[in-house]
C-alpha cells in the first residue's frame, strides 16, 4: 500500500489450465458413451432373460438344485 492507503500492487499466480479443462472433457465424453453402453447391455440382458428358452433353463437350473440337496 501507498501513503494514502490505497494498493499499488499486488502479487497473484497464474496458471493455463486449457490442457486440464480439455482432459476433463474427453472424460466427460467418455463417460456418456459409457452410459449409453451399459443401458445397451441391460436391455440386451433383459431381452435374454425374458424369452422362453432361458426361463426353461432357469427352471431346470432349479430343479437340478433341489434334486441335489435331498
Amino acid at each position: 500500500m501507498d501513503t494514502d492507503g490505497k494498493i499499488s500492487y499486488y502479487e497473484g499466480l497464474v496458471q493455463d489450465i486449457t490442457e486440464c479443462k480439455q482432459r476433463e472433457q474427453v472424460m466427460q465424453q467418455q463417460i456418456e458413451e459409457l452410459k449409453v453402453d451399459i443401458d445397451h447391455k441391460k436391455q440386451q440382458v433383459a431381452e435374454i432373460t425374458e424369452t422362453e428358452y432361458f426361463q426353461q433353463l432357469r427352471c431346470e437350473a432349479n430343479y437340478l438344485r433341489q434334486r441335489r440337496h435331498c
